[in-house]
């Protein structure tokens, strides 16, 4: 009786594991209808009702793909909905040909936490604003730029001959204080610039001399081209640095401390 019942349990498990291997390579509705009859000397389930025709799974074909939801971080405030228009897209190829760029980028920076072009996020998910604000830059990064603006600081960007391109910060200091330049870019205006060291000039490696200076960048970002516009003035045929008409409002502890 012990050993009859054994064969019959280790019977019924074998056609368990036959039913999931036929689930999981046939598309549900080829299942029709599965019930379980039991009884006290009969354990194992029956199938029926299936649809006998060949049954062939792709997980490619048959799992949905996500769509493609792209964010213009410029855009981004509080009363503005910073989603690119026609986003979310069903394909990368689609979204490629509305931002003009390539399918090779819309797969390297989708889910990347990577920002394209200064201001594109691609995610196979909606993204709520608060997990976009993670990637604005910090309001006292703007502070220290105020501050340096102040000083030697300024912005490279040519509005006349080069329209298309985005301003970037550019800075220039005494070698004697490299540990502020380092501490400058690394630290405080880490997330606007790239983890390149600071350029010596004169060029060692060239000259075989001690640099006297060293100078560095930000990236091309259009809140700087935007920041130009309040910064520089036309005048006599030339763009000079002037006092924003805000710069009260500017005026914070830190900037000043910079």
């Amino acid at each position: 009786m012990i050993i009859t019942l054994h064969r019959e349990l280790w019977e019924g498990l074998f056609k368990l594991f036959l039913l999931l291997i036929i689930g999981y390579f046939c598309t549900p509705g080829l299942i029709n209808f599965i019930y379980f009859n039991t009884s006290h000397n009969n354990i194992p389930f029956r199938v029926s009702t299936i649809n006998r025709k060949k049954c062939i799974r792709s997980i490619h074909t048959s799992s949905k793909r996500p769509f493609i939801w792209v964010y213009d971080i410029t855009k981004l405030s509080d009363n503005h909905n910073c989603l690119v228009k026609g986003a979310p897209f069903k394909t990368k190829t689609e979204c490629a040909n509305v931002l003009k760029t390539t399918r090779n980028s819309v797969t390297l920076y989708l889910d990347s936490n990577k920002i394209l072009n200064n201001k594109w996020i691609f995610s196979s998910i909606e993204l709520s604003k608060e997990e976009l604000s993670k990637f604005l830059i910090p309001s006292t990064v703007w502070e220290v730029i105020t501050g340096e603006l102040l000083g030697d600081g300024y912005i490279s960007y040519d509005p006349l001959n080069k329209p298309l391109n985005n301003g970037r910060l550019e800075f220039t200091f005494a070698a004697k204080i490299l540990h502020y330049v380092n501490y400058l870019k690394f630290n405080v205006l880490a997330p606007i610039c790239t983890p390149s060291n600071p350029t010596p000039w004169s060029n060692p490696k060239m000259e075989g001399k001690e640099p006297t200076q060293y100078w560095f960048s930000t990236k091309r970002l259009p809140a700087i081209t935007d920041l130009y516009q309040f910064w520089y003035k036309q005048i006599d045929g030339k763009f000079i640095k002037v006092l924003p008409s805000n710069i009260e409002e500017l005026l914070t502890p830190i900037a000043l401390a910079h």
